[in-house]
């Protein structure tokens, strides 16, 4: 046994200290072998040679070794010195050196850190320099499952060979310790005491016996108090006595020997040496700690100074406050990771370790900084916090409120923390309040609430037209956002009604990755931020800070109450980031600010209810009012749609705005009958559509009766205020004629049925005496006919091919505009009257249905608003394009057996009902290219019959350009050279001479396959058969200077060189 005793590796020794529990032969043989220890030790005090052997010395070796020099008449005895080395035979052995690594200290005499004692008839050795000794003798004991004898154990141990030299008074902050409340180690109210490493102990063995804590979590407890806790005060009661009265070279030695200890793995030593070395700061093998706390420590032992040795009492102090300092951070910012990855739980290892290590520093600490410490690492309660809180908040409190500060470069780095952007740490308890609303105090720890505004700022500084969406993806993450969006709160009524509505638990943190993952949602880099950053700021923190006041009322639970408080208030530094100031946003669009303020009066209302305190009548005051921030901020953006609709710019930030502030209410307004329409108006896969402020106002009537917003609460919206009123607007799905019905939609199409409206509207100020042409545009331009000819619907086939065909993507108002702003299109007024009438009307809707049927294949809103388009509202159907096919049925004779409806209208009507489909949609626009094929035959006939009269042709001619522009790109498909006759025929810079102009344009649109029937004849014009034999060709004089087609100008050049070619054949002919 003796042998096995002297071991020279440094590591932890392998005996375990009995109590009475266990057996006698068990006993017998541990005090019998102690006892010869003892023995053999006090007989080799007085002459001895000491000898270091490698650390990699087998216990056999060593008993050779010792044998060997007792057969020579001395001893060897081994010491802790790091360098080794021999003492002669007869000197006197009162000296110690201890150490490791290099880093020694010479004892004076080891008597005084280590003394062997009687424990029930076990001699155990004892004292400082054995507190490292039996702290890693406790760890050993380590076993899990651990039994309640083992449990049992850890206390017994250390009370029996520990308290005595720790848990006592004598150091300079003892007091500051006694006086210091410390949270229980299972929760609860904090208190004072003079006992408290053994009642922490008590308290978690207590609880672990009793398995309501997680054994892994009490073990680490157990750990960092009889190591660390114990060690620490030991170190510094040691070192103060070294010097407080006198200078006491024995109590600085038996600081050392605390600090360096018998065990290595049990010592101060050790902890600065490990968490140097995951902080990187270790040099040449040793910590930067150790470092200077073994040269502290040598100084004051060689300075006679008390003076000098308080400095090196500082300093010690100041290197071992780093060391838990680091500590506490490690696990701080452990706690952070666990909370991203939603692992973190109630008495995690993580936070049990940082607890047991934030109780070393915070009486240091104090204040509301050493709460936050205390709150952050509360076991009995789940870890919080986003944008790292924990860590940064740990980090900032540790570095400014420890005496001297302490630098980053002293802290070092771990894992990754030097990437960390840490935001400005609010002060933990402090007042919320924003200018002109009562002030919110709250009655404990806010700062990881304080901190969600915080990272939803970090967030939103990702964002922009060139996103990295998959590093936003992993900060939502990394932050902690998605662990509080995913968070469960099933059995809570709000949080019940959205997972049922959107059909996931998850449905936040669901929509952020369909926003980052690709481009589902919509592939405009402005629109996807838009999303991203309204689900972050608003959906989320609404949600989060609905479900803390739901708990805080209904559980009556003050620090929930709290909680949602500081949420809605947001950190100093994150304003723009709360829904705080979503609401002040607001208000001033609607002029709803509370007087002489810019505080939304909804804000206000939320605030004053926060600070009244945890009632239900309270907590439905804050629901109904961010209810109102969101019915403002949805119904705004509706409007804003309308405007992009009318003006022609593009929508699609709008639209993906407007949709994610819909989800924060979409639950509330599910119950109307209108919430499909309001879905509609957000679909961000479909283009909107909204004139007149038709949308707006139906999602404002939709929203304000659903949530039951009054208007006052409400407010008015800024632009939208030149609206009369939106009193008249409802949604409208039937489109009839007398009795018949021509079609019903099963989505709203008010929007599109008032297009009729628009062009009647526009064609009102065209129908007077002195025409203002000025106000024509303006006209055109504001109520929503620009917006409709301009949009951009690239990709469609009608969209491009007309595109390629004119050139420009604003083919239909260039040359609407070529008609109100001179006389470039004709210097008669009746004409450019046709030319705009005829291209607002046709060329603008033609192509808008065009658009609506495509996309209708597939999608049912569209199909219906091709519908409503084509077909237009009752009072204005004369002015749509089902009143021009009736106009041009009635003169070629293709009315229907009603005598009134066309046939291609009543074929339309039958294809739209019959539903979506591409041969319905190839029957409808074959049907309108019949109708302006119509339109181009009849204005060639009349171009020859005022050839033939001598009659002014230019109203006419200007009247079928502005026809055959809505066929032209169509027809230049199957027979390119007869559109380009066409085009020159059309044009009002072409003098018609000829009798030709009926012909060319009935054998021109015959290559669009029309069938007879369907074409009709024109009345009173020649017949079909007389045009046989007659080819198309470019005939007349040169065009002026002013002559365009607003065609491709590559046709240009077409049609100088066919100009060209006739007079050059004409020429030879002569």
């Amino acid at each position: 046994h003796f042998c096995k005793r002297i071991r020279f590796t440094g590591k932890k020794t392998t005996d375990k200290h009995t109590h009475s529990r266990k057996s006698v032969s068990e006993q017998t043989r541990r005090t019998f072998s102690t006892t010869f220890s003892t023995f053999v030790g006090a007989v080799f005090r007085r002459y001895t040679v000491f000898l270091q052997p490698p650390r990699a010395m087998k216990t056999t070796t060593t008993c050779f070794c010792i044998v060997l020099v007792m057969m020579s008449g001395g001893v060897w005895r081994p010491t802790t010195s790091s360098r080794g080395g021999f003492f002669l035979l007869g000197a006197e052995a009162a000296e110690l050196e201890i150490g490791w690594d290099g880093l020694v200290y010479t004892v004076d005499d080891d008597s005084t850190i280590q003394e062997t004692r009687d424990f029930d008839g076990v001699t155990k050795t004892i004292g400082p320099y054995y507190l490292s000794e039996r702290a890693q003798h406790i760890k050993d004991e380590f076993i899990v499952p651990v039994t309640d004898e083992l449990w049992d154990d850890y206390l017994q141990d250390f009370k029996s060979y520990m308290d005595e030299f720790c848990e006592v008074s004598g150091g300079d902050d003892w007091t500051k310790f006694t006086g210091y409340a410390f949270t229980p180690s299972n929760g609860g109210t904090r208190v004072t005491s003079d006992a408290f490493m053994t009642d922490y102990l008590t308290d978690t063995i207590t609880a672990a016996k009793a398995g309501t804590v997680p054994a892994d979590g009490a073990l680490e407890k157990v750990e960092k108090t009889v190591k660390d806790m114990c060690g620490i005060h030991a170190v510094l009661r040691y070192l103060y006595l070294g010097y407080a009265t006198v200078n006491d070279d024995t109590n600085w030695d038996r600081a050392a020997a605390v600090y360096y200890g018998q065990n290595k793995l049990g010592s101060l030593y050790h902890r600065s040496e490990y968490l140097g070395g995951q902080f990187g700061t270790t040099s040449g093998g040793n910590s930067a700690t150790n470092v200077k706390i073994n040269a502290a420590f040598r100084q004051g032992k060689q300075s006679t100074s008390t003076a000098t040795k308080a400095e090196k009492y500082e300093i010690i102090e100041h290197q071992m406050r780093i060391v838990y300092a680091q500590g506490i951070i490690k696990y701080a910012l452990q706690m952070d990771h666990a909370i991203a990855e939603k692992t973190a739980t109630a008495y995690m290892e993580a936070q049990a370790e940082g607890q047991a290590f934030a109780r070393i520093l915070a009486p240091w600490v104090g204040g509301n900084n050493a709460t936050a410490l205390e709150a952050m690492f509360d076991t009995s309660k789940v870890p919080r916090g986003y944008a790292h809180y924990n860590y940064c908040a740990a980090k900032a409190i540790l570095q400014s409120d420890i005496n001297g500060g302490i630098s980053d470069e002293e802290i070092g780095t771990y894992d990754h923390m030097d990437e960390i952007i840490c935001p400005t740490i609010d002060a933990h308890m402090s007042n919320l309040q924003r200018s002109g609303t009562d002030t919110y105090t709250p009655q404990s720890i806010v700062g990881p609430d304080l901190s969600v505004s915080q990272a939803v700022s970090q967030v939103k500084t990702l964002l922009g037209d060139s996103s990295d969406y998959a590093t936003i993806k992993e900060t939502y993450t990394e932050l902690g956002l998605r662990a509080l969006a995913d968070t469960d709160h099933t059995g809570e009524p709000v949080w019940n009604d959205f997972k049922a509505h959107f059909g996931s638990t998850t449905w936040i943190s669901d929509f952020v990755d369909l926003i980052c993952d690709g481009t589902t949602l919509s592939s405009h880099p402005g629109a996807r931020a838009e999303l991203l950053e309204k689900t972050v700021m608003d959906a989320l923190q609404v949600q989060a800070i609905i479900s803390d006041l739901y708990q805080g009322y209904s559980n009556d639970d003050q620090d929930k109450w709290d909680q949602g408080a500081a949420k809605f208030h947001g950190a100093g530094d994150s304003y723009d980031s709360t829904v705080f100031a979503r609401g002040d946003k607001r208000a001033a669009n609607y002029g709803t600010p509370q007087s002489g303020t810019t505080v939304a009066k909804a804000n206000s209302a939320i605030a004053t209810a926060l600070v009244s305190g945890k009632t239900e009548a309270n907590y439905n005051t804050v629901l109904k009012n961010i209810k109102i921030i969101y019915a403002q901020a949805t119904i705004r953006y509706a409007w804003l749609i309308d405007r992009d609709v009318v003006e022609g710019t593009d929508y699609r930030e709008h639209q993906a705005e407007g949709l994610a502030f819909f989800r924060v209410i979409a639950p509330w307004v599910k119950s109307s009958s209108g919430y499909d329409t309001v879905s509609q108006i957000f679909d961000t896969t479909k283009r909107p559509f909204s004139v007149i402020g038709h949308s707006y106002c139906l999602v404002e009537q939709i929203i304000t009766d659903a949530l039951s917003i009054s208007n006052s609460d409400l407010g008015s919206l800024e632009d939208a205020s030149s609206l009369a009123s939106c009193s008249n607007v409802a949604t409208s799905k039937v489109i009839s004629e007398g009795d018949t019905t021509l079609f019903t939609a099963t989505t709203d199409i008010g929007a599109s049925l008032e297009t009729s409206n628009l062009v009647s509207d526009v064609k009102a100020i065209l129908d007077v005496t002195s025409p203002n042409f000025a106000a024509i545009k303006a006209k055109y331009r504001s109520d929503g006919l620009r917006g409709m000819a301009d949009a951009d619907r690239s990709g469609e086939p009608a969209y491009n091919l007309f595109y390629a065909y004119y050139a420009s993507k604003t083919w239909i108002s260039d040359f609407l505009y070529r008609a109100t702003d001179g006389t470039a299109t004709s210097n008669s007024e009746p004409a450019r009257l046709e030319a705009v009438e005829k291209t607002m009307w046709d060329a603008t809707m033609v192509n808008a249905i065009a658009s609506d049927l495509y996309r209708g294949i597939s999608d049912k809103n569209a199909w219906d608003a091709a519908a409503a388009k084509y077909f237009g509202k009752a009072t204005t159907r004369s002015t749509t394009i089902y009143g021009r096919a009736n106009k041009r049925a009635a003169n070629f004779g293709t009315l229907s057996s009603d005598g009134v409806t066309a046939k291609v209208n009543v074929a339309i009507s039958d294809a739209f009902k019959s539903g979506q489909s591409q041969n319905n949609h190839d029957i409808i626009l074959k049907s309108i290219k019949t109708i302006y094929a119509q339109c181009a035959v009849r204005y060639g006939l009349m171009l020859d019959q005022d050839v033939a009269s001598g009659a002014d042709y230019r109203e006419h001619q200007a009247e079928g350009w502005a026809f055959w522009r809505v066929l032209a790109p169509w027809v230049s498909e199957v027979d390119s050279s007869g559109a380009q006759v066409l085009d020159y025929m059309f044009n009002t810079a072409t003098t018609p001479n000829h009798a030709n102009h009926y012909c060319f344009a009935v054998n021109v649109v015959k290559n669009l396959n029309i069938a007879a029937d369907d074409m009709g004849v024109h009345e009173g014009a020649p017949s079909l058969d007389s045009c046989v034999g007659i080819e198309p060709t470019i005939i007349g004089a040169t065009p002026s200077s002013g002559f365009t087609h607003f065609a491709a100008k590559s046709m240009f050049f077409v049609y100088f060189a066919a100009t060209f070619l006739v007079a050059s054949l004409a020429l030879c002919a002569l």
